[in-house]
């Protein structure tokens, strides 16, 4: 199967909610459980956490000594230079953008993706309708130096495939999701307090005895509107 590396972005620093990504859902760091997902994906060959050369952020390079998970860090603001200077520590023909306040991200979405990338040539590939959270953006090594070579703008700098979206300059696929994943109502991200207490509430659920697949966390949001369940 055709692997790509996956640049897991994370910083302490958020305005809404700050230090989320080492929160802890059932003594794990929502770091952790992106982490593993992303290990699951047979289409991911390795990951690397890229994060910034502030103090603030020295707790995310220990955690990921601890985890054995490689660790660059660059620019706090400009983070398409960040992950480009990844790109040169652990060179590779195609990479994943993943975030670490997305805990609960499908395995299945990076080879899916991948391989639309592949298919059809494309220099970006992004699955569509899925739950905000749940995929990951696909690219080759070739868009992202053009990217930081031509991307000038402070919100093309701070937000790595925003240029390459819309320029029109490089060859985008966005593609649906499988039926039964189609279901972009439903938040799996954590940006607030109640995106936080939702993903407690899931971890609590399927996490203690396990780590479910995609399906299962799916199927449980679906049983489990906000309004009913995350107060």
């Amino acid at each position: 199967m055709n692997q790509a590396t996956a640049i897991l972005q994370a910083r302490m620093k958020s305005t809404r909610l700050p230090g989320k990504v080492l929160m802890e859902l059932e003594g794990r760091p929502l770091l952790w459980y992106a982490l593993r997902a992303l290990r699951r994906s047979p289409a991911v060959g390795r990951v690397i956490l890229a994060t910034s050369f502030t103090a603030e952020d020295d707790p995310l390079e220990k955690w990921a000594r601890d985890e054995d998970l490689p660790c660059v860090r660059g620019s706090e603001e400009d983070v398409l230079g960040r992950f480009y200077e990844t790109a040169c520590l652990f060179p590779d023909a195609c990479y994943f953008r993943a975030t670490g306040d997305n805990p609960f991200p499908d395995s299945g979405n990076p080879g899916r993706t991948l391989e639309v990338l592949l298919e059809q040539r494309a220099d970006y590939a992004c699955e569509t309708g899925m739950p905000v959270g749940a995929v990951v953006e696909c690219f080759t090594r070739e868009a992202l130096v053009r990217c930081h070579r031509e991307a000038g703008g402070a919100e093309d700098r701070e937000h790595v495939t925003l240029f390459m979206r819309r320029s029109g300059s490089f060859r985008t696929a966005c593609f649906p999701a499988p039926e039964e994943y189609r279901c972009g109502g439903i938040r799996l991200t954590v940006d607030y307090p109640e995106d936080f207490r939702r993903a407690a509430r899931i971890a609590q659920a399927l996490f203690r005895e396990g780590e479910p697949d995609f399906g299962r966390v799916l199927d449980y949001c679906r049983r489990n509107p906000p309004e009913s369940a995350f107060p």
